[in-house]
């Protein structure tokens, strides 16, 4: 089986208990293109956005000893906080100890720190000597599921930031990530969906987020994150109170990714924020310097509150160790770690931001339910299969698949169709990678969105198995009285416009006097939908969003670099 992360490679043998051991603007456009780096300064820049750093795969993680060799690094990289992997000790009193001793070493920094979950995502059972099972959560689920004692001692610091639930996405989906024996075990993360329907489903796990997100917060834990592998669940993790937090790099398009998480942060009043992981299908760092900084420049004007690389040293990613004369420990930061340190110091300084994603103004929206389908073929690629929700009794259809077709509509072509799915875990092996794609104010909602986070669009997608009454009504009003265009697909219309449809190809239906009207289509892809669409689609080489008074443009060239303008 082919690895689809680079923490299974690191952590591939099953993990242990470890026993003891700033831009001013002006009433004209002003470029902000990432200029050449030069001497980078010393301080730190005070900055619009929270950056970080990961530690997977550091031998801390192996040794379970406190990670103070990083924070020298962190300081020179201009890092504020960082994710660290936490694996408990087999002593209970030593877990406690480890956890002061943590703590000191952030507030004595002055830097903040997220506990990272993962272990629970490939470790069968962590039982202590006090008899605490830390991967079992309620009803059979397996998650990781602190002592009170710990999480207690954690939430005392105030260097302490939250917990990371490490690729909730895939955990649900695929029942973790078990091997035994060289065979992959269901256990169920967030609730065993075999049975139910796809709404069903869907509640279920809100059901068991909700529950875990409300036992952190019981001790007043301030975040409770879930970094995603797949484009998918943020909606349903965010209205469970999760902050969500979107990949770039790794397999992702960059657009894509925050589109999707912006949608869910808006519409669930969550923070935004972006892991930015070097991995890419099976190497790490798969991802080049070039690559990094584009894609810190993409995240900071998409008004991300918080981004964060993964990682800070695995494979000398950010930063080595060089011994120098007497033994001497020198941190070298690489290619890619002069870049991290650029952005922090020299970057954020030269350009200021003034908003954040809360006051982007979309002119396109997705509004879908959520039934996990990315593209997974259902006969399975690197040990992933068709399993909608992680249920082995249902699976995708055709209906799954219209999602992907509107990337491909709103990228103008540049997002492949649905047959390789929408991400390069799914795509051929030989697709090049890219980061960026041309987008237009595109944001996602699930179906139940309000009508207030739709008043500025211009044109709509109604797609998936289900949209409620409450959402189709607000749709219907905007294109009665504001002129929004919608396309949809016919069972998903008002029956006054669905009974309307001939029953087959593409129809345009008008509604309302402001010029609005529905595109009802069996195909999203027909040549008819593309050419009304047109006129909405904004430059086929640009990423374009307003928000608030500010219009952020990022001009895609033929190497996937961006140049940033903001009006």
């Amino acid at each position: 089986m082919k690895n689809i992360d680079k923490k299974y490679l690191v952590l591939s043998a099953i993990l242990v208990f470890v026993t003891c051991a700033a831009l001013i603007f002006s009433s004209c456009k002003k470029s902000v293109k990432g200029a050449e780096i030069e001497e980078i300064p010393t301080v730190k820049a005070q900055s619009d956005i929270i950056m970080g750093v990961d530690d997977a795969g550091d031998d801390g993680y192996w040794l379970g000893t406190i990670p103070s060799h990083l924070i020298a690094p962190m300081k020179d990289l201009g890092a504020d906080f960082l994710v660290h992997h936490y694996a408990p000790h087999a002593s209970a009193i030593a877990q406690e100890n480890y956890v002061k001793d943590l703590s000191a070493l952030f507030e004595q920094n002055n830097l903040k720190y997220l506990i990272n979950t993962e272990v629970s995502n490939f470790v069968p059972q962590l039982i202590d000597d006090s008899g605490w099972s830390w991967l079992q959560g309620p009803n059979n689920n397996h998650r990781f599921t602190f002592r009170p004692a710990v999480l207690k001692l954690l939430n005392l610091s105030k260097a302490f930031e939250g917990v990371v639930y490490d690729e909730a996405d895939h955990m649900q989906i695929n029942q973790n990530w078990i091997i035994t024996n060289g065979v992959k075990q269901d256990m169920p993360f967030l609730g065993n969906t075999d049975g139910l329907s796809f709404e069903q489903a869907d509640a279920l796990v809100n059901s068991n987020a909700t529950a875990l997100v409300n036992e952190l917060k019981a001790e007043k834990t301030p975040h409770v994150l879930t970094e995603h592998v797949f484009p998918v669940l943020f909606h349903n993790y965010a209205k469970a109170g999760m902050t969500v937090s979107y990949k770039q790099l790794k397999e992702s398009w960059a657009p894509m990714w925050a589109a999707i998480a912006m949608g869910a942060a808006l519409q669930y009043n969550s923070e935004l924020w972006s892991c930015l992981d070097l991995y890419f299908l099976g190497v790490y760092p798969g991802h080049s310097a070039q690559a990094l900084k584009n894609n810190l420049m993409f995240g900071y004007w998409m008004g991300n509150d918080r981004m964060y690389v993964e990682n800070i040293n695995f494979n000398g990613s950010l930063y080595s160790e060089v011994v120098g004369p007497g033994g001497v420990k020198n941190i070298v930061l690489s290619e890619r770690g002069n870049i991290y340190k650029w952005f922090t110091h020299q970057y954020l300084a030269a350009n200021h931001r003034g908003y954040t994603f809360r006051d982007v103004k979309p002119e396109i929206a997705i509004i879908r339910f959520d039934d996990t389908d990315f593209g997974i073929p259902s006969t399975g690629i690197y040990g992933l299969t068709d399993r909608p929700f992680g249920s082995n009794t249902l699976h995708f259809t055709a209906t799954s698949d219209n999602w992907m077709k509107i990337w491909n509509l709103v990228s103008q072509g540049v997002i492949p169709t649905p047959e390789h799915g929408i991400s390069w875990l799914t795509y051929p092996a030989t697709t090049p990678y890219k980061s960026f794609a041309p987008m237009n104010g595109v944001v996602v909602f699930d179906q139940n969105v309000a009508k207030k986070h739709l008043e500025t669009l211009k044109l709509a997608f109604l797609t998936g198995l289900m949209i409620s009454p409450t959402t189709l009504s607000a749709v219907q009003s905007l294109v009665q009285t504001k002129g929004l265009v919608v396309v949809s697909t016919p069972e998903l219309a008002p029956l006054g416009i669905r009974s309307q449809y001939s029953g087959s190809g593409t129809q345009m239906i008008t509604d309302g006097s402001t010029g609005g009207y529905w595109l009802l289509s069996d195909n999203f892809l027909d040549q008819a939908v593309k050419t009304k669409i047109q006129p909405f689609l904004g430059q086929n080489d640009e990423i374009r969003y307003v928000f608030g008074t500010k219009e952020v443009t990022m001009k895609i060239d033929a190497s996937d670099q961006i140049a940033v303008s903001v009006q």
